[in-house]
């Protein structure tokens, strides 16, 4: 697997050039396999802040997979989007908050009710990043 090579190759000090296939890794987020989508999203989590325009264009992809009917897939969408730390994506985060909060399976909504505080320190994180360049 080639997502594998690049986590391997990243501890090495090769991380400049490991970020340089971010468009190409993001693409595989649409794979049906579970092990190449966690494997996206670490990757995408790992590099979302050095490529945020490549992140954003990866949020179409979590949301059809929120549509999805399998729980561990919205799951691990939702826990990605949360832990993505960019101020753009928190309105899609609360909209993905929403939806999972009335879903069937018990675990997702779970999970949605402990994205709540992440959400709200990023919004914090986005107050005080204004008020500091004010």
């Amino acid at each position: 697997m080639a997502s594998k090579a690049l986590e391997a190759a990243e501890p090495e000090g090769n991380s400049k050039s490991v970020s340089n296939f971010f468009p190409q890794v993001v693409k595989n987020i649409a794979s049906q396999s579970l092990e190449v989508k966690k494997l996206v999203y670490l990757y995408l989590l790992h590099y979302a802040e050095k490529c945020p325009n490549e992140a954003l264009l990866s949020i179409n992809c979590f949301q059809r997979d929120l549509g999805g009917t399998n729980p561990l897939v919205r799951v691990r969408v939702l826990r990605t989007m949360a832990r993505i730390r960019l101020h753009i994506v928190a309105p899609l985060i609360l909209v993905a908050v929403n939806k999972c909060t009335r879903h069937p399976s018990v675990y997702v909504r779970k999970l949605a009710a402990n994205v709540v505080p992440k959400l709200f320190d990023l919004r914090i994180e986005e107050n005080t990043s204004a008020i500091e360049e004010s």
